[in-house]
C-alpha cells in the first residue's frame, strides 16, 4: 500500500517547477511555492508540527485527509509560503503522510483574497454553510465562527502530493484511492472517489460529518449507522474483486454507491434532516 503513496508523493515533488514553467508564473507565485515546499519538507515529519503548535481537528476527509491547524497563524491574516496554517495527512500503513498545505485569510463581508500569488478565483470561502471543511473550520472554537461579517478564506496548495486537478483545487481525489491502498484512476473523479470512500474506513467519518451537520434524533442515528454499513459492505465487495486498473463499469459502479447512499438517506429521514443535510451530497 505505502509503495502507491511513495509514487504519488515522488511525482509531487517534482510537480510544482513543472508547473510553474509550463504557465509562466509570476515571480511573486515562483518565491510562494519555494517556500510552501520548504514548509512540505520541514513538516513531513508530523512531529515537527506538533512542536510548532499545530493540532488536530475534525475527521479524516476523503478527498482531504485529517486538517492540523496553526489557530494563531489561522487568525492572523498572514500569507507567506513557508507558514502555512493548515496541514494535510492521511495516514498509509499506520503513519501519518504529509499530503497537502493550506493557507487561510479572515476577510470581511466585502473584501476580496488576494490576486497575488494565485489569483481571485483559486480561493474558497467558509462562512458556517454546510460543507465539509467548513463544519469543521466553523466549529464553536474557531475565532471567525461567532463573527456573521467575517469569513475564512483558504487555498490549498497540494505538495509533496500531485493532484490531477490542479495544484490549488479543494480536493484531491487520489486520496481515497491511495488509502485503500489501491492505484488511482489516471483522473480521479469525485463521483466514484466519494463512492469509494464509502467502504469501511470511511464510515467513522462520515457518521461524524452528519452529526455535525444536522440535529438527528436517536432513530435517525441509527439509521445513518446502518446504511453507512450497509453501503460500506457494498464498496468493500466492489474493492475485493477488483484487479489491475480501473475499467469504467467499476468506477460507474462506485458513483452509484454514492447516489444510492444519498437516495437511501433521502427515503429514511426526516425532510428537515435530509434537507440540512443534502449540501454535503455534492461537497458543495
Amino acid at each position: 500500500m505505502r509503495a502507491v503513496l511513495v509514487a504519488a508523493l515522488t511525482a509531487g515533488l517534482l510537480a510544482p517547477a513543472g508547473v510553474d514553467a509550463s504557465q509562466g508564473e509570476s515571480a511573486d507565485r515562483a518565491e510562494f511555492l519555494a517556500g510552501a515546499a520548504a514548509a512540505a519538507e520541514r513538516y513531513s515529519d508530523r512531529r515537527e508540527a506538533i512542536a510548532d503548535g499545530f493540532r488536530r481537528i475534525g475527521p479524516d476527509f476523503p478527498g482531504m485527509g485529517v486538517h492540523w491547524v496553526h489557530t494563531s497563524r489561522i487568525v492572523a491574516g498572514e500569507l507567506e509560503g513557508d507558514r502555512p496554517s493548515v496541514l494535510c495527512y492521511v495516514t498509509v500503513d499506520g503513519t501519518p503522510t504529509l499530503v497537502g498545505l493550506a493557507y487561510t485569510l479572515p476577510l470581511s463581508a466585502e473584501e476580496s483574497p488576494p490576486s497575488e500569488p494565485f489569483g481571485v478565483e483559486v480561493w474558497h470561502d467558509h462562512s458556517g454553510q454546510v460543507s465539509e471543511e467548513s463544519l469543521l473550520l466553523n466549529h464553536p472554537s474557531s475565532t471567525t465562527a461567532s463573527d456573521p461579517t467575517f469569513r475564512l478564506s483558504m487555498v490549498h496548495v497540494w505538495l509533496p502530493l500531485t493532484n490531477p486537478e490542479g495544484l490549488l483545487a479543494q480536493n484531491n481525489w487520489t486520496i481515497p484511492f491511495m488509502r485503500a491502498g489501491l492505484e488511482p484512476p489516471a483522473r480521479p473523479m469525485s463521483g466514484p472517489a466519494r463512492g469509494l470512500s464509502l467502504g469501511s474506513q470511511g464510515v467513522d467519518f462520515y457518521r461524524e460529518l452528519l452529526y455535525w451537520a444536522a440535529p438527528l434524533e436517536e432513530a435517525e442515528h441509527e439509521t445513518v449507522q446502518r446504511l453507512l454499513q450497509e453501503w460500506a459492505a457494498e464498496v468493500d465487495g466492489l474493492v475485493a474483486r477488483h484487479q489491475g486498473q480501473w475499467t469504467p463499469a467499476e468506477l460507474q459502479a462506485l458513483e452509484r454507491m454514492w447516489t444510492g447512499f444519498w437516495d437511501d438517506l433521502e427515503r429514511s429521514l426526516e425532510p428537515a434532516s435530509y434537507e440540512r443535510i443534502h449540501p454535503l451530497r455534492s461537497g458543495a
